[in-house]
């Protein structure tokens, strides 16, 4: 009964990803001679570098990046099926920083789930089912904070490949190097709480999109500092993966799917074992040129439970277990 009425109550609510992507193209015309290559589109000039924004809206995660691009002749990558080959080259470009992006980011349905369950506790209780499954919350989950500020240094990469009709297109593009993201607040068993976090990590991040096909990989490793004495900082290691392909009707496991590991083990000498493991999977299927689903996922967390009452930490660690459930619509 209870995951019939998340499926009927789910549907209403779903992300919405539109507008530009973070990361310009940086294909030029006339760049290859003899055939045809789309133009780059550039939002402004910062003397003789290249800069923009872009700005996409999402139920689960909103954000605005600001980037610079350092390196006006980049080296001309070509596509490569092979998601291991892609990923060294990016590695191996990163070594020498070409490009700066900041990026402010929002979790919508988190930080309302927090906020109603604040300031308008008896609605909240009212989205609840059975005795401790609450819908909005179960929306929300598996989100570490309200939102973030970011800061990346690395390099962007795109990857060409030639078409049937002598056509050089971008098939994927790609960034990698290192990001410093922090905040003011965290979220703690559906409670904000103050605190002066920030997190270093390497990432590898990208995406490619061509005829009916869609993919994205984002690999990232590094350390979370909490800033709360009763928190263990962390080193955390997350992998998410996305291929959508509105031709293929297949059920296999790969196929048209959404699929994300986080795994944080606590580095203090008091701990032990991972203190967060996140796990989730989807399926999509192709809808009206659209792509519409579910995601599930499964949530681990051995930590002190955040008491909203008297707004502290209890002393005893406990092994905090969820579901949740994500429905998914792209476009």
């Amino acid at each position: 009964m209870r995951l019939i009425a998340l499926l009927l109550f789910g549907t209403l609510s779903a992300a919405v990803i539109n507008g530009e992507g973070s990361f310009p193209s940086r294909v030029e015309k006339g760049e290859f001679s003899g055939r045809k290559v789309s133009p780059l589109f550039r939002q402004w000039k910062l003397g003789n570098l290249d800069g923009g924004n872009s700005f996409v809206f999402g139920v689960y995660r909103s954000y605005h990046t600001m980037y610079v691009d350092l390196d006006p002749t980049p080296e001309i990558n070509l596509w490569d099926e092979n998601e291991f080959r892609l990923y060294r080259q990016l590695m191996i470009r990163s070594l020498k920083p070409g490009f700066i992006a900041f990026e402010m980011t929002g979790y919508p349905l988190a930080s309302l789930s927090a906020w109603l369950e604040e300031k308008q506790g008896e609605f909240f209780s009212s989205l609840t089912l059975g005795e401790d499954f609450n819908i909005l919350k179960s929306l929300g989950a598996g989100v570490q904070e309200p939102w973030s500020m970011s800061l990346f240094i690395g390099q962007l990469a795109d990857f060409l490949e030639v078409t049937g009709k002598e056509e050089v297109v971008r098939a994927a593009s790609g960034a990698s190097g290192l990001v410093i993201t922090g905040g003011l607040y965290q979220l703690f068993d559906n409670c904000f709480v103050p605190s002066n976090w920030f997190r270093l990590e390497w990432k590898l991040k990208g995406e490619g999109k061509g005829g009916s096909k869609k993919q994205e990989w984002d690999i990232k490793a590094g350390y979370r500092n909490y800033g709360l004495p009763d928190i263990s900082n962390t080193v955390s290691f997350v992998f998410s993966r996305l291929r959508a392909d509105r031709s293929d009707t297949n059920w296999g496991l790969t196929k048209n799917s959404l699929s994300m590991v986080d795994l944080q083990v606590p580095i203090s000498g008091f701990d032990s074992g991972f203190s967060r493991i996140l796990v989730s999977y989807g399926k999509i299927i192709p809808f009206k040129g659209k792509f519409v689903g579910l995601k599930i996922g499964f949530g681990y967390e051995n930590r002190r439970k955040y008491d909203r009452e008297t707004k502290e930490f209890r002393a005893e660690k406990e092994e905090l277990r969820e579901i949740f459930f994500h429905p998914v619509v792209m476009f």
